[in-house]
């Protein structure tokens, strides 16, 4: 952008030779001793501001001259008309990060008025352009897990000497400073930057783009740029990226291995007893099984409403005496509501899991509760509470990681998650086994139970072998082992009864 100053800020030489530019716009000379020079200015509200931009034109008798500055200014007041249009100064440029800070602000309204709507029981309001249906503070979050921090969180962070950077926010900064500069090919690289430099997993990556393209959605809607991006999604790699399984020997090893943490302090004599580390161990392990005897989405901890309550279970006593029970899951990673089956091996986790709470005297409605209060000491002995008792515990990354050094299943530092044993594969576990221990469970049955789709079974669970098949695949043929083939001249011409 040529120079530009605010009228009366500094002192410049007379605005001569005046033509109309646009409505609020008109292009004209300054001269100096040496040179004479067009320049844009243009006026940011009637009567109140206006601005110069130098077009760098040198000033010439005749229409030539004239032509080459006006072809010189056009996109300099494109950018500052676009300022303006934007409700800020035409000295202030347009950045990708003004626009992404925009957006974040038109969403966060629109998902606040639509859930004081729902909390009503009231129909929402605000549709998702470019998506499909509305937003709502569920669907913010998610949206903004994608593109980053807003105005708020930045200035409390710098209050604090902290940047914490993460998703969309991280690559605008790669972009040039200027919204007016970035074309279709700059968007295009972010699929390459995002899977080289960070080494997101497609999904990821594709969920980005989504909100990419939302956002210069809103910016040509508010006339900041002229295109809405076309942005090719990754291929997902399903397979190539699943996550690492679980073998029975690993599974055998975590399980036996976190059983024997806490017993060993339960052999202890009870006054040398770390009681909080007894009840931590204990509980982690119930966990453990738990996780996979059901087959859900193991819970991180970030997310209230999918934290296990005692609520979500129900239970059915059939005719025999046998009881069902099930888990309710609502809505894990934006799918629909499902009922998870906790397998009856399983029912004494859970039972073994109330009785401590109420040997600790704990009333709460999480399942995995913290069953003493934690304090944080400093210096000068002052105290911060940490949880309560009966809070609910809400992230087993620690013990996690702390089970897999001890079963020597951890992974080097930078190793992609794809290739880890994460909590995942508790849930990778439960299904492989449903898999292989039944020859009639339809995958379709199957996906519902575990909040899933068919094809995602299909692709990274379901280990087919014909061999395994041929009963099924055989049934219904007809049996033609009491005749013989018969042949004429070598050739085959059917079967006759032996």
């Amino acid at each position: 952008m040529g120079r530009w100053t605010q009228y009366g800020h500094e002192q410049l030489p007379a605005f001569e030779n005046k033509l109309k530019f646009a409505e609020n716009a008109a292009l004209g000379v300054r001269r100096t001793k040496s040179a004479a020079t067009w320049y844009l200015r243009v006026y940011d509200r009637p009567g109140k501001h206006h601005f110069y931009y130098s077009t760098n034109v040198p000033y010439e008798e005749g229409y030539a001259s004239e032509r080459v500055a006006k072809e010189a200014a056009a996109p300099l007041y494109e950018r500052a008309n676009a300022s303006i249009k934007a409700g800020i100064y035409a000295s202030i440029k347009i950045s990708p990060e003004f626009i992404r800070q925009q957006y974040l602000q038109d969403i966060e309204i629109k998902s606040k008025a639509n859930q004081k709507l729902i909390d009503r029981g009231l129909l929402p309001l605000h549709t998702v352009d470019g998506g499909r249906g509305f937003w709502d503070m569920r669907r913010f979050g998610r949206a903004k897990r994608e593109i980053g921090r807003t105005i708020s969180e930045i200035a409390e962070e710098r209050t604090r000497g902290v940047e914490n950077k993460f998703g969309l926010e991280l690559w605008f900064d790669e972009l040039p400073k200027e919204l007016y500069q970035i074309k279709q090919k700059d968007l295009e690289n972010f699929r390459t930057w995002a899977q080289l430099k960070y080494d997101w997993a497609p999904g990821t990556v594709n969920s980005a783009l989504v909100q990419l393209r939302m956002i210069w959605r809103h910016a040509y809607n508010n006339e900041w740029v002229d295109f809405i991006p076309r942005l090719q999604i990754a291929p997902m790699q399903l397979v190539e990226r699943s996550r690492r399984k679980l073998q029975p020997e690993e599974y055998r090893l975590l399980v036996e291995t976190s059983r024997e943490r806490y017993q060993s302090i339960l052999r202890r004599p009870p006054e040398e007893r770390d009681e909080v580390k007894l009840d931590q161990y204990y509980m982690f392990h119930m966990w453990i099984l738990i996780m996979a005897n059901c087959g859900i989405r193991p819970p991180g901890g970030k997310v209230e409403r999918l934290l296990l309550r005692w609520s979500d279970i129900q239970s059915r006593t059939l005719a025999n005496g046998q009881e069902e029970r099930f888990l309710l899951r609502r809505s894990e990673k934006a799918h629909n509501d499902y009922e998870a089956i906790i397998l009856p091996n399983a029912h004494q986790y859970l039972d073994a899991v109330k009785d401590l709470q109420e040997r600790r005297g704990i009333d709460t409605p999480y399942i995995f509760a913290h069953t003493f209060d934690s304090f944080q000491t400093h210096k000068g002995d002052t105290n911060t509470l940490l949880w309560r008792k009966g809070d609910p515990i809400k992230s087993n990354k620690g013990q996690w990681n702390s089970l897999l050094r001890l079963c020597n299943l951890d992974s080097p530092v930078g190793t992609p998650q794809y290739q880890r044993v994460t909590p995942y594969a508790l849930r990778a576990y439960f299904i492989t086994k449903r898999m292989e221990s039944s020859d009639t469970l339809r995958i379709e049955d199957l996906a519902g139970a575990t909040g899933t789709s068919p094809r995602i079974i299909k692709l990274l669970y379901y280990d087919y072998d014909t061999r395994k098949r041929v009963p099924e695949l055989v049934k219904g043929t007809r049996d033609r082992s009491s005749f013989k083939p018969v042949y004429k001249e070598g050739y085959y011409i059917g079967r006759e009864e032996q």
